[in-house]
């Protein structure tokens, strides 16, 4: 008897990093809320392509609390990772944790 090879439960599951925004995939500039501030950490776009090559799906993740503290707007941050995703040549969605306010 053959042993039974291991499947899935879900055979189209889909493989995924979560990377943190500030000090992983850009020079952390604390409460940084103007695009033009943004500066990719070298090797970065090199390792975003690779990971999406092998088929991870690729999510910015970001806790701003300079919005809670009132240093700068949701629209700012939102920017600010609107950017990095343009430069990025769309490899990976931006998700604003909802934690952001603390």
């Amino acid at each position: 008897m053959e042993p039974k090879k291991h499947q899935p439960k879900n055979a189209d599951s889909r493989r995924a990093l979560f990377l943190d925004r500030d000090g992983t995939l850009i020079l952390d500039k604390h409460y940084l809320s103007d695009p033009a501030g943004v500066e990719i950490i070298p090797g970065v776009r090199d390792a975003l392509q690779r990971a999406s090559a092998l088929g991870y799906q690729l999510f910015m993740l970001t806790n701003q609390s300079g919005i809670g503290r009132g240093l700068y707007t949701l629209d700012d941050a939102l920017l600010v990772n609107a950017f990095d995703v343009q430069r990025e040549a769309q490899l990976f969605s931006a998700l604003l944790c909802p934690a952001f306010l603390c």
